[in-house]
């Protein structure tokens, strides 16, 4: 998918109103459960450490259901400012298979296309 927004924008605007669509609650604590959680984790090469948007996200190696989500759309994804392959950098790690929620995907994929 491609878009013409910025990064910020389409973590502001896009991801948070899909949130907000499907239920989702903002409180104090920002581990709390919730009905879902979107995170923007890569935008092309860009490479972004903001307090409150770092891309790509730091989280990747360590979420397995992050990563594998990667690899499953682009196996030879690279990860910026590191040269190196994702699958390379996850070998050891073991696999997490991941299935789609069809509506999720849905709106998602609805809201991406402006």
């Amino acid at each position: 998918m491609s878009t013409r927004l910025e990064p910020r924008s389409l973590k502001q605007s896009v991801l948070r109103d899909i949130e907000d669509r499907l239920g989702r609650v903002r409180g104090s604590d920002k581990y709390a459960p919730r009905p879902i959680d979107l995170d923007l984790l890569l935008y092309r090469d860009c490479v972004n450490d903001e307090a409150d948007l770092k891309i790509p996200d730091p989280e990747i190696l360590l979420r397995p259901f992050l990563y594998e989500g990667l690899l499953e759309l682009n196996p030879d994804i690279v990860l910026p400012s590191t040269g190196r392959p994702l699958r390379e950098m996850v070998a050891d790690r073991p696999p997490m298979p991941l299935e789609e929620a069809d509506s999720y995907t849905s709106l998602l994929r609805t809201s991406l296309l402006l």
